[in-house]
């Protein structure tokens, strides 16, 4: 509830404000998952927030992200899945990326397109694409949690018969 009085805040401030809008949908999408009537009310919201601000934002790598990643979560027929998603996160890698120095603020996300591109794959059946996609993150930063002790096993196990 705090964070999320900040963003409104700053969007008070500038309605237009990408940044802020990505957040918002993310502790937005986040308060989703507590409960079923949630999911229907905050999950709409979630959706059409991150939908709207990467239509205005196409460029902007954290947009992309967040809405790459409610499409992962969303049904196929509000047009969510791996497919559409692993599109968005395709598209934030290469937007991080061109973006050239990952030092400076805002520096979130660049690893994220990363891991979140790397399950669209391995739903995909890409495992190798999938693997490639976490150690590209684990290059950069060889202690990410995320991927090094919850994803690449879980990918490791799905690769056994």
């Amino acid at each position: 509830e705090r964070a999320r009085s900040h963003t409104a805040w700053l969007l008070e401030r500038d309605p237009k404000d990408v940044e802020a809008r990505v957040l918002e949908s993310a502790l937005i999408g986040e308060a989703a998952t507590r409960s079923m009537f949630a999911r229907m009310r905050d999950g709409r919201a979630s959706y059409a927030i991150a939908k709207e601000t990467a239509e205005q934002a196409p460029e902007h790598p954290r947009a992309r992200l967040q809405w790459g990643v409610i499409l992962f979560h969303a049904p196929s027929m509000f047009g969510g899945g791996h497919e559409p998603a692993g599109e968005h996160f395709e598209a934030a890698r290469t937007l991080f990326d061109a973006r050239g120095d990952a030092t400076h603020w805002p520096n979130w996300g660049d690893l994220d397109a990363d891991a979140w591109l790397g399950q669209a794959l391995a739903r995909g059946g890409k495992k190798k694409k999938a693997r490639a996609s976490y150690l590209r993150a684990l290059e950069r930063k060889p202690d990410y949690e995320w991927i090094r002790a919850k994803l690449l096993p879980d990918l490791t196990r799905a690769a056994k018969p």
